[in-house]
């Protein structure tokens, strides 16, 4: 902002086209004249060459905004990708959390098949002790005297050969019954046997199935937390690019506005060599010469009443906001239409409506003027006016009206709020030094 209004400080110094008919006279009037000619023209290449550096600064800005945008569009795409893989990942989890579940319950069925293994090997020994019963009893049956007799000796104590027979078959009937009775314990028991292991294999199996499970389904959690760290790093990673774009964004307009009062500046410089031009040729046909004194080196009161509110006070309470803000200027306030004058001749370099740039926020429809009074540039600023009678780049004289006292912007009633800056604007002094 400062480097901005020092272009304001050197172009004012050099504006010989404010210097009235009676201005410089003669010889020494005319190498005057010669000289600000040629500073003139020295400032106008100093001019161009920082609205070149201006521009060539914009130019990078904008291209690192470019950049800043697409980091942010590859950042957003990484966010989406990671959130893709953290979505899959949860129902790779939940389809684990499944798989678990089912084990469990292939477990636990496992167990009650274990259980009812060994209840039926339980029932199958009772039925061996009830078939050994069966068989003893049996043999004591072909005994007539009670005691223990061998399959020998029943068929040895046979009276007759066809006695003989019926034992032999009787005995084979028995044996062949034995027989069966013990394949089928011994079929029943490896049976048995041989299935509890399986089962208890199967149980071995499920539980193995079941702690891989947990442990991928603590891989993919750990997956998950990894990825969810990453998406939070890309969303910092974002909001600093977003917050770095809205920098460059500020820079780029705080760079135009640069550019456009250059540019305003530089018309103005156009305008001031043209009419020192004007100026050099009127000299040269002058035979006499005459100091300028700029109205005796005052300013004339700028609007059509004397009645002021508010002097110029660097430590004033602003009455809005309660906060100490310096009062720049001076306030000049009536009712109704009140006229408001140029305090000496110049040329308006900034007349809009509601301007709120370059330091001057608040200040509404506004005009500055830059003057050339005695060797010395000084500004004056009209702000808060109602409508205005100027335009940029337009040659006004001392007591020219310029609009009407008015009370828009940061304003709390009808005034015009009125500065002097000297050597250009941004070195506001108290107005009193310098009115009539």
């Amino acid at each position: 902002m400062k480097r901005i209004l020092s272009y304001s400080t050197i172009l004012a110094v050099l504006l010989l086209l404010l210097v009235p008919e009676a201005t410089l006279t003669g010889a020494a009037g005319l190498s005057d004249v010669n000289k600000k000619i040629e500073e003139l023209n020295k400032k106008e290449k100093e001019l161009n060459e920082q609205k070149g550096n201006l521009s060539s600064e914009a130019k990078t800005t904008e291209q690192k905004i470019e950049e800043n945008q697409q980091q942010q569009a590859q950042v957003n795409q990484q966010i989406i990708k990671l959130q893709d893989e953290i979505e899959t990942t949860e129902k790779s989890i939940g389809l684990k959390e499944q798989e678990i579940a089912t084990n469990v319950k292939e477990i636990d069925e496992t167990d009650k098949e274990i259980k009812q293994l060994e209840t039926e090997i339980e029932e199958m020994q009772e039925r061996i002790v009830k078939r050994d019963e069966l068989l003893k009893n049996r043999l004591r049956s072909l005994q007539q005297s009670g005691g223990d007799v061998s399959y020998l000796e029943v068929i040895m104590g046979a009276q007759s050969f066809g006695d003989f027979l019926n034992r032999a078959t009787v005995v084979n009937k028995i044996m062949d019954q034995d027989k069966t009775i013990l394949e089928t314990h011994v079929s029943e028991k490896e049976s048995l046997e041989n299935k509890k292991v399986e089962v208890e294999d199967k149980k071995q199996s499920l539980i193995k199935k079941k702690e891989d499970l947990e442990t991928q389904k603590k891989e993919l959690e750990t997956l998950q937390a990894s990825l969810a760290d990453k998406v939070a790093e890309q969303e910092v990673l974002l909001a600093q690019l977003e917050t770095e774009e809205s920098e460059l964004e500020e820079y780029k307009l705080t760079l135009a506005q640069e550019q456009e009062i250059v540019r305003r500046e530089a018309a103005a410089l156009q305008q001031a060599i043209k009419q020192a031009e004007e100026e050099k040729k009127r000299l040269e046909q002058l035979s006499q010469s005459n100091s300028y004194s700029g109205g005796g080196g005052f300013f004339a009161w700028p609007a059509g009443t004397r009645n002021t509110t508010s002097e110029f006070n660097p430590y004033r309470l602003h009455p809005i906001y309660k906060i100490v803000r310096p009062h720049r200027g001076l306030d000049i306030a009536a009712r109704g239409d009140i006229p408001i004058y140029a305090a000496e001749s110049g040329v308006v370099y900034i007349a809009d409506r509601y301007y709120e740039g370059y330091g001057a926020a608040g200040f509404g429809n506004v005009v500055f003027i830059t003057h050339w009074l005695n060797g010395q540039v000084y500004t004056t600023v009209y702000a808060h006016m109602r409508d205005m009678n100027v335009s940029e780049g337009q040659t006004v004289t001392r007591g020219q009206q310029i609009g009407w006292m008015g009370s828009t912007g940061d304003s709390t009633g009808q005034h015009l709020h009125f500065e002097v800056h000297e050597g250009g604007y941004g070195n506001a002094v108290n107005p009193r030094k310098y009115l009539q």
